[in-house]
């Protein structure tokens, strides 16, 4: 089952169909810590908190990144 986060709800107006929160995922994280966390919305496989900022692991070609989530457009940006 494809997991969507409150935000890509939020962003597509697509209701009922989140099962978790980008923000209060990256809030419950340490400094320097991350989760595997994939959401089939936005395509990201993991969520972690660096330096205070919340980064989301997606595909870029044939390796994977690490990206800047920007809560106030709830976009990932970078």
């Amino acid at each position: 089952m494809a997991d969507f986060s409150i935000e890509y709800s939020e962003t597509t107006g697509i209701v009922g169909v989140s099962s978790f929160s980008i923000k209060d995922t990256f809030e419950s994280l340490e400094d320097g810590y991350m989760v595997s966390q994939i959401c089939e919305g936005f395509g990201f496989l993991a969520i972690s908190n660096i330096n205070g900022e919340c980064n989301v692991l997606v595909y870029d070609g044939d390796v994977t990144v690490w990206k800047v989530f920007d809560f106030s457009t709830n976009t990932i940006t970078q």
